[in-house]
């Protein structure tokens, strides 16, 4: 009975990996995706314990029901990301060119837009000081920091850092432009209306490169500039500056190395009508739900079966919106779009499939 249970826990299981549902649905750790495993087993009326560990570039699965272990290889696919473990990112020093060129000449040609199109300032006088470029690394250093999944490394590389087998990266570059520019407009005894307007410009450029310490390989590498300008004494120009310039290094960082595993799309099919009104359909369950990693607010597209001469497709008739999640394969969902067509499929007993749209 046992060695039939665990053969068929093989299959089962060996369809699981085969087809990346338990990869799917992995949460943020090796222990939840062993979970999974156990949970998709159980759906097969197989009653295991699922652990894990690393051998190469295998994931060595145990699966033991009983007092009886088997032993499955599940290669490790090539790209993808250990969502549990950290990337240590070491931010070098980052160079400070000293420029006193024309005002954004890299951007601008030595003028900025202001106001109307037919507008153009130049500034009266263009400088830079080391404390915008240290304030700007500063900021870099606090970006990089901030990263859900980055750990910053101060200093020589630790032993953690060195001895971990996940990404061990150096950002570093050149402060190529940090510059400010002030215009003022005096008055004279004979002028008349309001005084002129002053202004104060700020504009920085950066590049970086990020790099694999362990390969060499260069993960990104680009030009970061903006500019802004205030006509407001007490508003610092800079700020705005440095703000989007870092808020472009988080986003990059964020996308490379997420904190969380993507969702992979779901599929299943629309079970009863909760709730209708005259001919339409206003709330629905379906057979999805926390296991499938469905949330609130989650939409799925509703297909009503085709047949025609033999040859099966389907077509879509509606759109569903989750409104409570009840069970690991419920959920609630409130008809937004077909609810007429819905109902009267459902009154047919046709199958409504349904596909997530994540």
């Amino acid at each position: 009975m046992k060695n039939r249970l665990l053969q068929s826990g093989a299959i089962v299981l060996g369809f699981i990996l085969t087809n990346g549902t338990a990869s799917a649905q992995v949460a943020s750790s090796d222990a939840a995706w062993c979970t999974v495993v156990e949970q998709a087993l159980a759906g097969q009326g197989v009653q295991a314990q699922v652990r894990s560990d690393i051998s190469g570039d295998n994931k060595i699965v145990h699966v033991t029901v009983g007092n009886e272990t088997k032993r499955y290889v599940m290669p490790i696919a090539s790209g993808k990301q250990d969502y549990s473990s950290p990337v240590y990112v070491v931010v070098d020093a980052f160079g400070y060119r000293a420029s006193r060129s024309t005002f954004g000449r890299d951007v601008m040609d030595g003028r900025m837009w202001m106001g109307s199109r037919s507008s153009f300032y130049t500034p009266d006088e263009v400088f830079s000081t080391p404390a915008d470029a240290d304030a700007l690394q500063a900021d870099i250093r606090t970006t990089v920091s901030g990263v859900k999944r980055v750990a910053l490394v101060d200093g020589e590389f630790t032993s953690t850092a060195l001895s971990s087998g996940v990404p061990l990266l150096v950002m570093k570059g050149d402060i190529i432009a940090v510059q400010r520019g002030e215009q003022f407009k005096k008055t004279t005894p004979d002028q008349k209306g309001p005084r002129p307007i002053e202004r104060w410009y700020a504009y920085a450029k950066v590049h970086v490169e990020l790099t694999d310490y362990r390969t060499g390989e260069v993960v990104w590498t680009t030009d970061l500039y903006d500019n802004n300008y205030t006509t407001s004494r007490y508003t610092d120009p800079m700020d705005h500056v440095r703000q989007n310039i870092c808020n472009s290094i988080r986003n990059k960082l964020t996308a490379l190395y997420p904190s969380t595993a993507p969702r992979s799309s779901v599929q299943g099919k629309v079970l009863t009508v909760v709730e209708q009104k005259k001919d339409k359909a206003q709330k629905v369950h379906i057979d999805l739900g926390s296991a499938n990693e469905v949330r609130e607010g989650d939409t799925f597209t509703v297909y009503a079966t085709l047949n025609v001469d033999g040859n099966s497709g389907s077509t879509p008739i509606g759109t569903l919106s989750v409104t409570e999640v009840q069970g690991r394969s419920l959920s609630l969902c409130k008809v937004k779009k077909g609810e007429k067509e819905i109902l009267s499929a459902l009154q047919q007993n046709a199958t409504l499939l349904i596909r997530s749209s994540w």
